[in-house]
């Protein structure tokens, strides 16, 4: 609490020493006159930084996402195989109710013997 009221005071002083008036301008005025040009060439140099760091990560990032994405292989061969839209499936199976009962009760013995 001590240090907070310390550091309250300073700032407090400080805004008072700004505060004082020299041919009618304040002192902050005054520094501000003098140290501006400076505080907007780094800017401008903090800003060019930044932009050119992001565009350096927006390339890195997009040359990860090119190569993570897989070439697709092609075969020109009359041996290749077929595409998927051609594939042979296996013929559905068809069970009857007697059947898929006698399947439950024998997942359900193979369960309780467990």
């Amino acid at each position: 609490m001590k240090r907070a009221l310390h550091i309250f005071g300073l700032v407090m002083l400080t805004i008072c020493a700004l505060s004082i008036t020299v041919n009618d301008r304040t002192l902050f005025s005054t520094i501000y006159n003098v140290i501006s040009p400076a505080t907007k060439l780094a800017q401008r140099g903090a800003l060019s930084a930044f932009n050119y760091s992001a565009n350096k990560v927006q390339v890195f990032t997009h040359q990860i996402f090119d190569n993570s994405v897989p070439k697709a292989d092609a075969v020109r061969s009359k041996f290749s195989a077929p595409s998927r839209g051609h594939a042979v499936s296996a013929p559905a199976e068809h069970i009857e109710s007697h059947e898929k009962e006698q399947l439950d009760d024998l997942i359900k013995a193979s369960a309780s013997d467990r």
